[in-house]
C-alpha cells in the first residue's frame, strides 16, 4: 500500500461509509480491500491492533498509526484513561435537556437516536445522534468515551441501548432502589455512603455493581458460590481478593477504571 497512491485520510474516508469518524471491522476490511488486495483474516488481525479497548470501533488516529506503523514498537498503545466519568455524566444531562427542550416522550426520543430504525441504538447511532442533536464536537468523541457511556446507559450492559434504557433515562427511574429491600437495601445504602436514593440511575457506581451482579447471576448457580471463589473459601472478601475476582472474570469490562476510581 503506497502513500503516493492514496493518502491515509482518503483511505479512512473510504472505510468510514457512515461518515461518523469511527469504523468497525467490516468497514475496515471492505475499505482496504477496495484499495488493495489483502486477505480478510490478516485485515481482521490488523483491526484488533487498532481496537485496543475491544469496543469494536476505531477512530482516525488509531487507523493512521496502524497504517504508518512499520515495526511492532510503532503499534499504538491504549489511549489515556480519564480518572472520572464527568464527560459521560455531562453528555447524559445534555441528552435529557435536549429531550425536555423538544418535549419528546422517551419513546419518541429513542426513535430519534435510533438512526437506522432497527429498534436498538448502536454505538454508530449514538455517535451520529450526539453530533446531530446534542452538538458534541467530533474531537470530543472517541471509542473509549462511547463505550463508557454505554456502560452507564445500558441496564443490561449489552452492545446496544434498548427502549427501556431511554425510559429509565427520561424518568430517572432507579431500578436499583425499587428492587432493593430490607437487608439488601441497607447494604446498598451503606455502600453508597447513605445517600443511595439521591444518586442518578446512571451513576457509574450503580452501573458497575449492576454489571458485576449480571456476571454473578449468569455464571454461578447460587451467590454463595461466587463468594466462596472471591474469598478463597474464607469468611470474608478483602479488597485485594475482590479485585482479583473482578480481574479474573473481566467483570468491569468497558468501564476502563483507573486506580483512582478503583
Amino acid at each position: 500500500m503506497r502513500s503516493d497512491k492514496i493518502l491515509c485520510a482518503e483511505l479512512f474516508k473510504r472505510c468510514d461509509t457512515e461518515k461518523v469518524g469511527f469504523i468497525n471491522k467490516a468497514q475496515f476490511v471492505k475499505g482496504i480491500q477496495a484499495a488493495t488486495k489483502i486477505a480478510t483474516p490478516l485485515l481482521e488481525k490488523l483491526f484488533l491492533i487498532m481496537d485496543t479497548n475491544r469496543v469494536g470501533m476505531a477512530d482516525y488516529s488509531r487507523f493512521e498509526n496502524l497504517i504508518k506503523a512499520m515495526v511492532p514498537s510503532c503499534i499504538p498503545q491504549p489511549a489515556v484513561v480519564e480518572d472520572s466519568f464527568s464527560w459521560q455524566e455531562q453528555v447524559i444531562q445534555k441528552i435529557k435537556d435536549w429531550i425536555a427542550s423538544k418535549q419528546l416522550s422517551a419513546e419518541d426520543a429513542f426513535r430519534q437516536f435510533d438512526q437506522d430504525f432497527d429498534g436498538l441504538i448502536t454505538k454508530d447511532d449514538m455517535v451520529k445522534s450526539l453530533r446531530a442533536y446534542i452538538q458534541i464536537k467530533p474531537e470530543e468523541i472517541n471509542a473509549q468515551r462511547i463505550e463508557r457511556l454505554f456502560r452507564l446507559l445500558s441496564f443490561f450492559k449489552s452492545l446496544a441501548i434498548q427502549p427501556s434504557d431511554f425510559e429509565r433515562l427520561v424518568n430517572d427511574a432507579n431500578p436499583y432502589v425499587t428492587a432493593a429491600t430490607n437487608r439488601t437495601s441497607g447494604n446498598l445504602k451503606a455502600a453508597m455512603g447513605g445517600s443511595f436514593a439521591l444518586r442518578s440511575t446512571n451513576d457509574w457506581l450503580f452501573a458497575a455493581m449492576q454489571q458485576i451482579g449480571l456476571l454473578i447471576s449468569t455464571k454461578y448457580a447460587v451467590i454463595e458460590d461466587s463468594f466462596a471463589e472471591a474469598s478463597g473459601n474464607t469468611d470474608k472478601v478483602d479488597y485485594d481478593s475482590f479485585m482479583r475476582f473482578i480481574d479474573k472474570h473481566d467483570a468491569l469490562k468497558g468501564f476502563s477504571l483507573t486506580t483512582d476510581l478503583k
